[in-house]
């Protein structure tokens, strides 16, 4: 399983691990993961302040990207 911090920007999740962006998609993300809005948004974003904007539930982030291998970690 691979650890992510949730902290960590959108940007660089999806740089190390492109298969994100297939999650992000799932949980409702759509805009973030389009170039332009990654290259900018993507940078300051984190899945805290995401869950927070989109009004998605913390702990359905966390087992959707269980379902996918990942672990998010709040710090």
């Amino acid at each position: 399983m691979i650890v992510l911090n949730s902290k960590m920007s959108i940007y660089d999740m999806i740089k190390q691990y492109p298969e994100i962006s297939d999650i992000m998609v799932e949980l409702g993300f759509e805009s973030i993961i389009k170039p332009g809005m990654l290259a900018s948004m993507g940078k300051i974003m984190t899945l805290e302040k995401g869950s927070k904007m989109k009004n998605i539930e913390w702990d359905l982030i966390v087992k959707t990207f269980d379902k996918f291998g990942f672990e998010v970690q709040r710090s």
